[in-house]
């Protein structure tokens, strides 16, 4: 249990260590606000993954050539997103399986609790997002 926290009420689940890909603070800006976040290959297609950018946890998806970011943290208890499974074009939270539309972060099973979907580019084999 976490100090000041009560015994029936869960702590936020957090990515196992490693599995988060930080990118470091002075990584590649465009002009547009993009980062660079991963390179094209690195992300097979039907994957996500947990990424770090400026202290903001964006879960990276794949689908098929095209790539999406939302917000990491379901809004229910915080469960990282980016290790959710993905089934067609939705997530779900790998704690308690909400499902969340990768491409605008839209909550089906709980349709008044969305995630913020972030814009994402690939240029030059590598994956980009901007960043709110």
């Amino acid at each position: 249990m976490e100090e000041g926290r009560p015994a029936d009420v869960a702590a936020p689940a957090r990515p196992a260590v490693g599995l988060t890909q930080v990118i470091p603070n002075d990584a590649m800006e465009d002009a547009d606000g993009f980062v660079e976040v991963a390179e094209v290959d690195s992300l097979p297609p039907g994957k996500g993954r947990t990424v770090e950018v400026r202290g903001h946890r964006l879960a990276l998806f794949r689908i098929g050539d095209s790539f999406h970011a939302i917000d990491d943290a379901c809004p229910h208890r915080g469960a990282p997103l980016g290790a959710g499974w993905l089934e067609g074009g939705e997530v779900m939270c790998p704690l308690h399986g909400w499902a969340f539309d990768v491409t605008t972060g839209a909550c089906r099973t709980r349709p008044y609790r969305p995630v913020r979907s972030h814009p994402v580019r690939v240029a030059g084999g590598r994956v980009w997002v901007r960043v709110g």
